[in-house]
């Protein structure tokens, strides 16, 4: 059994796994999502495997700094009309309260999964001023060229453009094509638009408008991790373009010869009744997923079943035998009483007694699982032989215990069964039921059928009888 077992991810720049032996602080930059309406289950599932990636440097020793940015520019891409929800009236800015309050439901879901705090979640209608000057120097440096319609990047300046997605340049897209482009792959960093035609706009250099989809993230990660960090992490679906284009203007501004970032992780999709959820489809709320009486450790303990590379699918009976699961973890780990996270796997070596050899080889196997690509479903299997094993000592047991809590966040040190047997009122519990019938009324503005009956069922196991025109307790 080696202590100093290295940590390897799948990197998606080059497309193999690879040692993290990062010197000093792990710098970390995350794509985050569109807060304009509530997160889906799947970015919750992408995030999942990212919070599992700060836990086991933490694990290797190491100190991270975590910049998870928030998306706040609508680019007016699907034409639906700005929902304010009722709570926040009639503002006199809607789009900067609509985006202020998602990116608080965004933050406090996290916190319901109990992740890892980000360190900074920034907005990038904040960083307006700094994507200007990035542009700006592409420009002078001959990267970039302006036309009616904006300012764009020229690809054909960046020989290495696409080399991540592994694609010819000229197979890149983004869209609809302006036609006075020079290449077909090139890109906008700010595009000229009309007034009436977004929501909120920024005057520049190059006439009124937004900035490029792509180049809010590498002016915030510059600004808040520096010319070069160690982890960028989002989704696969971004790895073929969005990525590949954050890395050539990225590179062509710091003009170093040098990659910008050394780890490109991406987590797949999370899909329901073979429909991916993705913005504007199908989708699942944690708020009324919780509300219905599902504990948020049971949703953890889901998300962390998958693998982070891999596809997984929720099915209709998903999270209740993730319940199952948890309720059956708690009973066997219960009685070792309050147990505190062991955070490192140097620590949790020093404090296992020598003698038990079953604690240490499951250490191990814990240790080996979460080094090999962040290996979360491998882990769970190891946390079960954790509960089941009859030849741990108490000592070993709590120890382990505690290190599975510091890696997959379960709690289950402290969760108790009486927690997990915890559900909302019958139709007395008004708050909750005001809850599911407004994320029942939005689902069907927005035509989800599929999720607009789920959630009139989860009304129906609260005692509450829905009808287009009226609620009856039953």
């Amino acid at each position: 059994m080696s202590g100093g077992r290295p940590l390897r991810l799948f990197n998606s720049l080059g497309r193999r796994l690879a040692d993290v032996r990062p010197g000093g602080t792990v710098r970390i930059f995350s794509c985050g999502p569109l807060v304009f309406t509530h997160p889906h289950l799947g970015v919750l599932r992408g995030a999942t495997g990212f919070d599992v990636l700060r836990r086991t440097l933490r694990w290797k020793g190491h100190r991270t700094r975590h910049v998870f940015m928030v998306t706040d520019i609508d680019r007016g891409r699907d034409g639906a009309p700005l929902s304010v929800p009722s709570g926040l009236g009639d503002p006199a800015d809607p789009v900067e309260a609509v985006a202020t309050h998602y990116a608080g439901v965004f933050q406090q879901d996290l916190a319901t999964l109990n992740f890892l705090r980000a360190d900074e979640f920034p907005r990038p209608s904040r960083f307006v001023r700094e994507m200007i000057s990035f542009a700006q120097v592409l420009q002078h440096k001959g990267f970039a060229y302006p036309t009616d319609t904006g300012l764009y990047f020229d690809t054909a300046r960046f020989p290495a453009y696409g080399e991540m997605a592994g694609l010819d340049p000229d197979a890149q897209r983004e869209g609809t094509r302006p036609a006075d482009l020079r290449n077909p792959a090139d890109f906008a960093l700010w595009r000229c638009v009309a007034p009436s035609a977004v929501r909120r706009g920024w005057s520049s250099p190059w006439g009124w408008g937004l900035p490029g989809a792509h180049i809010g993230c590498s002016a915030i990660a510059t600004a808040l991790l520096g010319e070069h960090f160690e982890i960028h992490t989002g989704g696969k679906h971004h790895r073929e373009l969005h990525h590949v284009n954050e890395i050539a203007q990225s590179e062509a501004y710091l003009g170093d010869g040098r990659p910008w970032v050394g780890h490109w992780l991406h987590h797949d999709m999370l899909t329901f009744n073979d429909r991916p959820m993705v913005r504007g489809g199908t989708s699942m709320r944690l708020c009324d997923i919780v509300a219905a009486g599902t504990h948020p450790m049971s949703v953890r303990l889901f998300l962390l079943g998958g693998h982070y590379r891999g596809e997984q699918t929720v099915a209709e009976d998903s999270l209740d035998i993730a319940g199952k699961t948890l309720r059956r973890l708690v009973a066997r780990l219960e009685p070792a009483g309050p147990v505190r996270e062991v955070q490192t796997h140097e620590e949790a070596l020093h404090r296992i007694p020598a003698e038990d050899a079953t604690a240490r080889a499951l250490l191990d196997r814990l240790d080996a699982a979460v080094c090999a690509d962040l290996n979360s479903p491998q882990a769970l299997a190891v946390l079960q032989e954790i509960a089941d094993a009859t030849t741990l000592t108490d000592t070993g047991r709590r120890i382990l215990v505690g290190a599975a809590d510091a890696l997959l966040g379960l709690g289950l040190g402290t969760l108790t069964r009486a927690e997990l047997d915890t559900r909302p009122a019958r139709g007395s519990d008004q708050d909750v039921v005001r809850r599911l019938v407004t994320a029942r009324d939005e689902a069907r503005q927005a035509r989800d059928w599929p999720l607009a009956d789920r959630l009139r069922a989860d009304l129906l196991r609260l005692g509450v009888e829905v009808s287009d025109d009226s609620l009856t307790l039953s």
